[in-house]
């Protein structure tokens, strides 16, 4: 992963491992917790997510929080420290991590929270997350206090067609007015979307990669090719990381064409996929573990499955929950993800099911 080491330590050191969102690094850092503290901090101060709109770290980052003790005051401090511009995103990542530990119940999160919209520099931001994601006794109260901060805001700022905007927007006339202008906005007719090619005229687009419709191309045959398109797709696979600029594409969508083709020539693609495992870019994730269980020889399960109990995307938890071999370790991770406050529910769900 030549392209990635400025930004990321190794995959196999425990730094690394957090900051891809890896199930080891949860591990690892249960073994040393001293180590552990100051990396879990420093993957909040900096958000190591190759995508921050879909790429998932707040549940990992706030069970890591929880197992190793780290106080919330810390994270507090650190949202508080972080720049207005918040060009690292080490503030939304942080008020994500508080959000998951408000919705389980962590009442210092919740307070500060609570503080910081109240006269913290990422007050808009905080409100936001409150808003969509925690009851209205939450964060309700605090509309008095927020008043003069509001008249500050830039309508485009505002998120008004959500909470907290639509519950005040009673209370507060300028707020009711950006409503109104969203809702004005929105009615305006949008463009045609681009109609995807025939599956033949895909396929000699995606035979000239300098074609300007050569990714939709490859796209196409992921969700309607069959066996001739393999090597299409394969090379497809190839060029999505690129040395100047790494992950330039998904590759989630050609993994998953060359798992639902199947058969030996599209299990050319294992290789690359326990390469691409070790990738920051998360969301790819649970692709890539359907596609390792179907080329998997019999009785061989991936090893993926069992890291995958710890994993930072829930998708990836889910299928691991759902398909990991029962052991004395998995059944009590099993048990945890069921259990547990923070998880999602179909996550939940699925181990609850594995356990019956």
């Amino acid at each position: 992963m030549d392209d990635e080491e400025d930004f990321y330590a190794h995959p196999n050191t425990l730094l690394g491992a957090l900051q891809r969102g890896m199930g080891r690094g949860v591990i690892e850092a249960m073994a040393d917790p001293a180590a552990a503290v100051e990396a879990v901090l420093s993957c909040l101060r900096r958000d190591h997510r190759w995508s921050w709109d879909v790429d998932e770290r707040a549940v990992y980052l706030a069970r890591l929080v929880c197992d190793l003790e780290i106080p919330i005051d810390r994270l507090l401090a650190g949202l508080d420290q972080a720049p207005p511009e918040d060009d690292e995103n080490g503030a939304a990542l942080t008020l994500e991590v508080l959000e998951v530990l408000g919705r389980a119940g962590n009442r210092q999160a919740v307070d500060g929270v609570r503080r910081h919209i109240v006269q913290g520099p990422h007050w808009l931001r905080a409100l936001h997350m409150a808003g969509s994601s925690w009851d209205a006794e939450l964060w309700d109260d605090l509309y008095p206090r927020l008043r003069d901060r509001i008249a500050t805001v830039d309508r485009d700022l505002i998120l008004c067609r959500s909470l907290p905007w639509t519950r005040w927007a009673e209370r507060d006339e300028r707020i009711a007015a950006a409503i109104e202008d969203a809702r004005k906005a929105t009615a305006r007719p949008l463009p045609e979307p681009t109609a995807d090619p025939e599956l033949a005229q895909a396929r000699r687009w995606a035979a000239t990669p300098d074609h300007p419709q050569y990714w939709l191309s490859v796209w196409v045959l992921a969700r309607t090719g069959d066996e001739r398109d393999v090597p299409a797709l394969l090379e497809a696979v190839d060029r999505v990381r690129t040395r100047d600029g790494g992950l330039s594409r998904c590759y989630r969508h050609l993994v998953a064409g060359l798992t639902r083709i199947g058969g030996d020539e599209a299990a050319q693609i294992v290789p690359r996929l326990k390469r691409l495992w070790f990738s920051p870019h998360t969301y790819e994730r649970a692709a890539l573990l359907k596609a390792l269980m179907a080329f998997a020889s019999p009785g061989e399960p991936p090893w993926q499955l069992s890291e995958g109990l710890w994993d930072c995307e829930a998708d990836v938890r889910e299928l691991a929950a759902a398909h990991v071999q029962l052991t004395d370790r998995t059944c009590a991770r099993l048990r945890f993800l069921r259990d547990d406050p923070m998880e999602m529910s179909e996550v939940r769900a699925a181990a609850a099911q594995r356990l019956d």
